[in-house]
């Protein structure tokens, strides 16, 4: 699955801003294997919001479910990951707010912070078996918070 990275802190006026935007999306189509994506991070900041967003897919009595993690340099910034299950129904999901077969994120206030250069990982766990309907078209959004933005 190729996967496209975009990091956005400036707007096409020059403007920074102290978050970046670190958009992860997969190609579209099914989902059939766990992924995960590598990036440097850009500056020194600390990791202050994922959230995780799956067309979810349907699967009988069989487990399906993902889950988002996001390490730096291979240690997890969560202490409870974010997580779309089979009983969240089917159709576009995402984890920013809980509700049923839905788990928001907890981050780790002591794991987030990242110096510039740290390999940041986001992992996509797939639990599947053998689906009616697959689940596709996945993407996450990683927030990092930098300590100072700037005019042009």
């Amino acid at each position: 699955m190729a996967a496209r990275l975009i990091l956005t802190n400036e707007d096409c006026y020059g403007y920074k801003y102290d978050d970046v935007h670190i958009v992860m999306q997969g190609t579209d189509g099914n989902l059939t294997a766990s992924v995960t994506y590598n990036f440097m991070a850009p500056e020194a900041g600390d990791i202050v919001d994922a959230v995780l967003g799956v067309t979810n897919g349907a699967d009988g009595t069989d487990p399906l479910n993902l889950e988002l993690d996001v390490q730096i340099n291979g240690t997890s910034c969560f202490t409870t990951k974010p997580k779309i299950d089979k009983t969240a129904g089917t159709g576009w999901k995402t984890t920013v707010a809980s509700g049923t077969g839905i788990t928001v994120g907890s981050l780790d206030t002591a794991k987030v912070a990242a110096a510039r250069g740290d390999k940041i990982t986001i992992v996509l766990t797939l639990v599947r078996t053998t689906p009616e309907t697959e689940s596709s078209d996945p993407a996450a959004i990683v927030t990092m918070r930098f300590s100072k933005g700037s005019t042009p």
